[in-house]
């Protein structure tokens, strides 16, 4: 306010110049944190993806000790089971195939991880699953299970170890905000200062 006019319009624009790279690395913090939490949610789904394949790998192995008459109901039970893994499993792989073209650490894990599971073949696998419950060929049933089982462990370690390169950035992260409310309340102090009017 002291000064001529066109230094405080130079002074006004020096001020937007650093809220606009607050805003714009505000921003950018928010998209990391949102595939942060993306990530977070994949492997939170393949975990819970492992436990029901692991309980309904324990439910087939009961079959043939059940009695006769309860068989038949906790075989056609197991396979409702078994299609409900195989529905949630491959709403697993279209969030990886949507992941992996977001570029960065999280994308080449999704890629990873969607190359881990055609290796494992683990679509294949459940194809077998679900063939040998229908036929009543439960140690074919089984050994796929647990094939199953290992390939999803193996996406796990991949979705984990993306977890950790994100997680690596969380220093450098913190770092740039400190230093951005820094700059914002040096901005805050300059203003103050200035004593500017409410128009300007």
């Amino acid at each position: 306010q002291q000064g001529e006019t066109t230094q405080q319009l130079r002074k006004v624009n020096e001020a937007r110049d650093v809220i606009r790279e607050v805003v714009v690395a505000l921003m950018a913090e928010r998209q990391k944190l949102l595939k942060r939490l993306r990530i977070a949610r994949i492997a939170a789904q393949v975990r819970q993806l492992i436990l029901l394949e692991r309980d309904t790998l324990d439910q087939t192995k009961e079959l043939p000790a059940a009695k006769i008459d309860q068989r038949e109901q906790l075989t056609l039970d197991t396979i409702q089971d078994q299609r409900d893994i195989t529905a949630i499993y491959f709403q697993l792989v279209a969030v990886l195939n949507d992941v992996s073209d977001w570029g960065g650490p999280i994308a080449t894990g999704a890629t990873e991880g969607l190359r881990v599971l055609k290796t494992a073949q683990v679509k294949q696998q459940l194809q077998v699953v679900a063939t040998s419950l229908r036929q009543s060929e439960i140690d074919a049933a089984v050994t796929s299970q647990r094939n199953v089982i290992k390939g999803l462990m193996a996406l796990l370690k991949v979705i984990e170890d993306t977890q950790g390169l994100i997680g690596a950035d969380r220093e450098a992260a913190l770092e740039m905000v400190r230093e951005m409310i820094k700059k914002q309340e040096e901005l805050r102090e300059t203003v103050r200062e200035d004593d500017l009017v409410e128009e300007t």
